[in-house]
């Protein structure tokens, strides 16, 4: 089984390639997913308990609290993360695992900080997509909550897309019409099915 890291900056099409990987049966992990859950379902609240109580309420952890923590101390992040990315981990080994059980061919991680963490380096094949900075504001900012201030924190902890291409197998510019992006990676797809 090939399997499959798909990154970029935010707002830079990850969705929508994942969207179109599962229209073709290829099953992926959504990472993001994966972390809103855990936050919204006590698993979080219990783990960050210690570090940012103020950040938690009832089984929930509310994101907006705990971004202006975030902001006031950034080296609240790294502890944050010590304790997040283990369970991302684990949880994207148990899919690549079920995914191999039930002979896919091929199978995806979506995930932001794939080259942040170095998991770029357990999978077969990375894609990173990416698109203008301006253009990746002007989509993020249709995102509910979502500010500017919001997004160039989140950016600023991000890789840059020049950086994260030295490590992609496929460099995905996505600046045009989603027909233009699923003709992209059907290519990608042709080769990767082919090999």
């Amino acid at each position: 089984m090939i399997r499959i890291g798909l990154t970029g900056s935010i707002a830079s099409g990850k969705s929508e390639v994942e969207r179109i990987l599962q229209d073709y049966k290829i099953p992926v992990f959504d990472a993001d997913g994966f972390v809103h859950r855990i936050y919204n379902d006590g698993t979080a609240a219990l783990l960050l308990a210690n570090i940012c109580p103020s950040a938690i309420e009832g089984p929930k952890i509310n994101r907006q609290t705990l971004l202006a923590l975030i902001k006031q101390n950034p080296q609240l992040l790294s502890k944050i993360e010590a304790i997040i990315h283990p369970l991302v981990r684990e949880a994207e080994n148990q899919f690549f695992a079920e995914a191999k059980s039930f002979h896919h061919k091929l199978a995806a991680t979506n995930s932001p900080l794939l080259i942040e963490t170095s998991r770029d380096k357990d999978m077969d094949v990375v894609i990173v997509v990416d698109a203008p900075a301006e253009l990746r504001l002007r989509r993020a900012l249709k995102r509910p909550s979502m500010t500017e201030d919001k997004f160039r924190i989140i950016s600023s902890k991000q890789m840059p897309a020049a950086e994260k291409r030295k490590h992609a197998h496929y460099f995905i510019e996505n600046n045009s019409s989603l027909e233009e992006l699923r003709i992209k990676i059907i290519e990608i797809l042709n080769e990767l099915q082919a090999s």
